[in-house]
């Protein structure tokens, strides 16, 4: 069960630094997501330019 609880409200609270470590998680999530969009534009363009069976678009 979800309750409408109101309108947000921003409040800036101080936090704590990040340790060195964890940092470094934050930066490698970042090179995966990075990594993850690159091979699916590398998927597509292959997939328009090498001809194969399953490619619609290229007759055989």
């Amino acid at each position: 069960m979800l309750d409408d609880v109101g309108y947000g409200r921003r409040e800036v609270k101080p936090r704590p630094v990040l340790p060195a470590l964890q940092l470094a998680d934050c930066m490698e999530e970042g090179f995966l997501q990075d990594a993850r969009e690159a091979h699916q534009y590398v998927i597509a363009l292959c997939c328009v330019l090498v001809p194969s069976r399953s490619n619609p678009l290229i007759r055989r």
